[in-house]
This record gives structure tokens, C-alpha cells and sequence, in this order.
């Protein structure tokens, strides 16, 4: 099976290096600016007549070139990818508007007041992963250095670069996220399932498993909330355009930054220890964004990061053949009894424990994980009844709306 992977490095680029860069963002950012604003004209111009619109030719990057002469100091092939995204995104738009699913947005225009910026480059390219060098086309010097504190998995010295992206962020550093494609041993058959963990999310502790255990779960943006306010106070007090207000302005920007990387870090290593000790993990389907819109939880919501560690835990499933099973988002796991099973409909949001009238006690996020860890065991006990595989079972509304 051919998959493709990415790795991306934090790049220590001379002033030389720098300068170039930031002309490849601007004329990348000029480029697609120019060719959208094209396409909306011509298609004010030509939208009563459809015909000659389908047939209109577009200018390419070469036409732009000889209009603009700095465009010619910059990569040619990241100025084809700007124009190739560009069309993409166009057709993405007009395809959508003749489907039922979700809709595409129509192409927006690049600010350059948007200080995070990229641009690709599909040729041209050579990477030495064991001197940590990356040679680009133009690129001054030839060859650039990156940090990378660990050694990539052997998978990636046979598999082929097939493109890199050029980042820079907001508090000015930049990246390189190398596109690499190869064979990977992925048999699409999850292994036997012996070991199920149901997780339940919790506001306080990111989630709850079947045994009571949370990670060590830290609210970042909350420990930096105040810091973070007092730099953006001192930043609204700065003079527009000025250099204080610029070099202000990258203070905001690292503390944001600080809080994503630590989030992020949190999220890869607890997906990884999960699917390293489990055969199969039970989660909720769960509406974040409406629970941080609808409910008054918006920072906490955002601040737990959970949907990027559910997204991290499908394609890390898929890569270790293990399984991760979505419970319906009707299924009333926190409702219903682990016990005997009976449903207490009447059971609100903030009663966080009750009795059942079995005579049990329950948590609510530990009840609710014991009856995801017993989905779980079920499924798996039917798929391998079967004879199929557990992916199977669910798709075949195993996991059907309780009645």
C-alpha cells in the first residue's frame, strides 16, 4: 500500500536564506492574488455566456512573469503550485455547488497583513537526513540547515521526497514539512483484539477511562491566560506600523505558539502510549464545536485540544493496524446504568454522580467509559463471531441509536 508521510523541521536559515524566502511568500502570495482576481473578473464578464467562459484560457505564471520582473528572482516551480492550488481551489468550489454534501468556500484573497504564510515546491529537491541539509532550487548557499533532535523511522530513507512546504509563522521562524511517499505494510486487517479502552472526555481531565484513570492533563492557555493578556495590553498600546509595535507583536505571537506546541506535544504522546498498550480504543462522537459554541465552554473546549487527539488517534490506529471504534453520538453511554443497563433519561448535564435504582453508584464520566469499554468487547466479540473484521460490524450500525 502506497501511503504518504511528513516530516517537518524548524530551519536555521542565514539572512541570506531569509531574504529569499520571504520573496518566494510574496510572490507567491502576489501570484494567486492576481490570477483570482483575473478569474472573478472574466467571470463577471463572460457569466451570461457559459460557453465562452468553459473555453476562456487564463494567463500563466510565464505571462505574469514577463509583466512582473521580480517574479522571475523567485522559484518558478512554487510559482506553478501557487497556480495549480489556485485552480484546485476553484474547482472545489463550483464542484461543490452541484452536490448535496458540505459546501466549499469560494477562494479568498491572501493578506499580507496575515503574517503566518507558505509556499510549495514539488522539484528540485534533495534532503540529507543524517547532516540535516535540505538543497531547494535558487536557494542561496544551495543547501539549508534544520533542527531535528531525533532520527526519522527507516521508512522514510527508502520512500521518495516527493515535495517540501516552506512556512513561516507569525513569531518568524521558519519550517519545512518534507512530503515523503512509499510502500507501507498495512495488511487493512486490525488485529485480534484483546485489550479494549473506553474513554470517555471530561472538561476537567481531558478523559476518563473504564478504571477511573486521567492523564496528567495540564490547561495550558488557562497558565498563560494572564501573561497573554498583558503582552496583547501593551500591544494595543503601541503605535501602528512602528517597530515596537512589531517586535510586541511577535511576543503575542510565541506565547500563542508556546500553548499550541505544548498541546500538541501532550496529544501525540498520549495517542501513542494509547495505541502502543491497546488493541482497541471506544470514543464518543462528539460535536466540539458545538459544545463550545452552545454551552458557554468555549476556552475549555478549545484549550482541551480534543479533536486533534481523536485525529491523531484514527490515522495512528490505521498505521498500527489497531482499531478505534466511534460510538453514535446517541448512544447514551452516561445515561445508562453499567450495571443492569437501565437508561435514566431524566439524569441532567451538571449532576456529575448518581444512583441508579439498582443500588449502584456512579461517577458519570467512569460510568460512561465502562459502558464505551463494553461496546467495545461486544463488537469485537461479534466481529470475530463472524468472521469480520470489528470495522465491519460497526459499519453495519452495529452501533445503532439506542431505542
Amino acid at each position: 500500500m502506497i501511503i504518504q508521510r511528513a516530516l517537518k523541521f524548524k530551519l536555521n536559515p542565514t539572512e541570506e536564506q531569509k531574504i529569499f524566502m520571504d520573496k518566494n511568500l510574496g510572490a507567491s502570495r502576489f501570484l494567486y492574488n492576481q490570477m483570482l482576481a483575473e478569474r472573478i473578473s472574466i467571470f463577471n464578464e463572460l457569466k451570461d455566456d457559459r460557453d465562452k467562459l468553459n473555453k476562456h484560457e487564463y494567463k500563466t505564471e510565464k505571462t505574469y512573469k514577463d509583466e512582473f520582473e521580480f517574479l522571475k528572482e523567485v522559484d518558478s516551480t512554487s510559482l506553478q503550485q501557487t497556480r495549480i492550488d489556485l485552480d484546485t481551489a476553484y474547482r472545489n468550489f463550483f464542484r461543490s455547488l452541484k452536490n448535496k454534501g458540505s459546501k466549499v468556500g469560494f477562494p479568498k484573497f491572501k493578506s499580507k497583513k496575515h503574517h503566518s504564510n507558505s509556499y510549495r515546491s514539488p522539484m528540485g529537491l534533495k534532503v540529507n537526513l543524517e547532516t540535516h541539509e535540505i538543497q531547494m532550487m535558487k536557494m542561496p548557499n544551495k543547501r539549508i540547515k534544520y533542527r531535528h533532535h531525533s532520527k526519522p523511522k527507516k521508512w522514510f530513507e527508502g520512500a521518495e521526497l516527493r515535495s517540501i512546504t516552506i512556512s513561516k509563522t507569525s513569531s518568524n521562524k521558519y519550517y519545512a514539512s518534507l512530503l515523503f511517499e512509499g510502500e507501507h505494510d498495512y495488511t487493512g486487517i486490525p488485529s485480534p483484539i484483546h485489550k479494549v479502552k473506553g474513554l470517555d472526555m471530561s472538561m476537567e481531565s481531558f478523559y476518563v477511562d473504564e478504571q477511573g484513570n486521567s492523564p496528567e492533563f495540564r490547561r495550558n492557555y488557562r497558565e498563560l491566560e494572564s501573561k497573554l493578556a498583558l503582552h496583547q495590553k501593551r500591544l494595543a498600546a503601541k503605535t501602528k506600523q512602528s517597530k515596537n509595535r512589531e517586535k510586541q507583536r511577535v511576543k503575542v505571537a510565541r506565547i500563542h505558539e508556546r500553548i499550541k506546541n505544548k498541546r500538541t506535544n501532550f496529544s501525540h504522546q498520549l495517542s501513542h502510549k494509547l495505541i502502543k498498550e491497546n488493541d482497541c480504543i471506544v470514543v464518543e462522537s462528539l460535536s466540539l464545536k458545538g459544545m463550545s459554541q452552545c454551552l458557554n465552554l468555549g476556552k475549555s473546549v478549545h484549550d482541551l485540544g480534543y479533536s486533534q487527539f481523536l485525529n491523531q488517534l484514527k490515522y495512528k490506529a490505521l498505521w498500527n493496524d489497531k482499531t478505534i471504534i466511534f460510538a453514535d453520538k446517541w448512544f447514551a453511554s452516561s445515561k445508562t446504568c453499567s450495571v443492569c443497563g437501565l437508561k435514566n433519561k431524566d439524569l441532567l448535564l451538571q449532576q456529575r454522580e448518581w444512583s441508579c435504582v439498582c443500588g449502584a453508584y456512579h461517577k458519570r464520566d467512569q460510568n460512561a467509559a465502562i459502558n464505551l469499554y463494553k461496546l467495545g468487547i461486544t463488537a469485537g466479540a461479534a466481529g470475530s463471531a463472524c468472521g469480520k473484521t470489528t470495522r465491519d460490524v460497526v459499519e453495519q450500525e452495529y452501533l445503532c441509536r439506542e431505542a
